[in-house]
């Protein structure tokens, strides 16, 4: 599940 927060980076470290 890749939120708009995590294709910023470039892992989605946001709910990691």
């Amino acid at each position: 599940m890749v939120t708009g927060r995590g294709k910023k980076r470039v892992v989605p470290n946001v709910f990691s």
